[in-house]
């Protein structure tokens, strides 16, 4: 006789929280999380240090130290255009020129190999004109040259409805993953793309579903800059932010050119700490 078992789908999210502390913090100070997962257990676990100046509505992060929060209330001031014209539009970082095929606008982001990272950006395509794509490099180490020196890219093409995921190798990019996927013009996507530099590991999740993956058999080791990337289309970009991967427990430093360094006034905020989890079973 043959016996059979069975096992439950998991289609339970995970939960996250961060544990209560001190509000107030002067000098470098430790947080502890509380991440559970009842079914097929947490795969991996990221965070997020952001800070804003008193006036400002914009949570930023300070790119030296790996994070990057985007949410274009006040300015784009971190970004550095290199090809076409970026614009602040109602909260959104929106790019106009459908003759353009490869505009480039970039953010400072140092990318290392001890971490994980998660890259995570809204993007909407409004336009409606023909081969319309868009999306993000990661792990650049040259943002100036065409396709970014060495680095990876996502790419949404709503004419051929495909998520893809390209490489680039001394500046010469090479398709490594095609997949159909439905892009519809005028729709808001939510994109999260995590890389494992140590396996080489990306997979890409649309509206917190996974839709591709692909594994590098040699990997990017360093990259400092992530880079928005629009093909003939109009886009608006939102709420990009970059995790990197945690224990369950990190040390937040506090001080000038710090994770947080902006002096609260009046007891208003101005530290922020994010946190995201994801199970074995692809739920965030």
């Amino acid at each position: 006789a043959i016996t059979y078992t069975s096992t439950d789908l998991d289609e339970v999210e995970p939960t996250t929280a961060i544990v209560a502390s001190s509000l107030w913090q002067t000098v470098d100070f430790s947080v502890d999380f509380n991440d559970q997962d009842g079914q097929s257990g947490i795969a991996d676990l990221f965070y997020l240090v952001g800070e804003k100046e008193v006036i400002n509505n914009d949570w930023t992060s300070n790119g030296t130290f790996g994070f990057a929060y985007e949410t274009f209330e006040d300015n784009a001031n971190n970004w550095f255009p290199v090809t076409g014209t970026f614009a602040l539009n109602g909260g959104a970082y929106t790019f106009s020129d459908i003759n353009e095929g490869n505009s480039n606008c970039y953010l400072t982001v140092d990318q290392t190999a001890g971490y994980t990272y998660l890259y995570e950006w809204d993007q909407t395509i409004t336009s409606s004109s023909g081969n319309q794509r868009a999306g993000m490099h990661f792990y650049c180490d040259n943002p100036n040259l065409p396709n970014r020196g060495n680095s990876y890219f996502i790419y949404l093409r709503e004419t051929n409805d495909k998520v893809q995921i390209y490489s680039v190798n001394n500046d010469v990019f090479n398709l490594e993953s095609d997949v159909v996927f439905t892009v519809n013009q005028g729709q808001t996507y939510n994109c999260k793309t995590t890389y494992n530099p140590s396996t080489g590991l990306i997979k890409v999740f649309i509206d917190n579903q996974l839709v591709s993956q692909w594994q590098d058999a040699t990997p990017l080791m360093t990259g400092g800059f992530i880079s928005l990337r629009t093909g003939n289309c109009a886009v608006d970009f939102d709420g990009i932010r970059v995790y990197k991967s945690r224990g369950s427990q990190v040390i937040i430093s506090a001080d000038v050119n710090s994770e947080m360094s902006i002096e609260s006034e009046s007891a208003i905020p101005t530290g922020y700490i994010r946190s995201v989890v994801i199970d074995n079973a692809g739920n965030w």
